[in-house]
């Protein structure tokens, strides 16, 4: 079973998230920010990290990613954004391989991108 870490900053979302991929046969976990992502992700080792673009912590998600990948060089990482995708790029080459999911959630959902993402 695939596993999942969520990272949101905002309450709610990653519970329903997390609940969504579990009711497909995930196992996912819900961290409440970078500081609690870096503590789950130790005893969790997620497959993949589906986190909030730009939290509003003492890190971003995308310093977030860049620490867990660090630590999980095989993590495979999703990036929830209402910015277009080409603009996360350019902000986020130096991580490689990656996903974005658009806000509003339209075809490229983060459980779509998950499901791409474990295939």
């Amino acid at each position: 079973m695939a596993r999942v870490l969520i990272v949101e900053d905002e309450t709610g979302q990653p519970c329903m998230l997390s609940d969504l991929l579990a009711s497909f046969g995930y196992e996912a976990v819900a961290a409440s920010g970078s500081q609690d992502a870096a503590e789950v992700a130790e005893w969790f080792r997620p497959d993949v990290v589906v986190s909030d673009c730009h939290m509003r912590q003492d890190r971003t998600g995308l310093e977030t990613a860049e620490a867990l990948r660090t630590a999980l060089p095989d993590l495979r990482l999703i990036f929830v954004t209402p910015e277009p995708a080409d603009r996360l790029v350019q902000e986020a080459g130096c991580l490689q391989a990656f996903q974005v999911a658009n806000q509003p959630w339209g075809s490229e959902n983060p459980l779509g991108a998950a499901k791409a993402s474990l295939d």
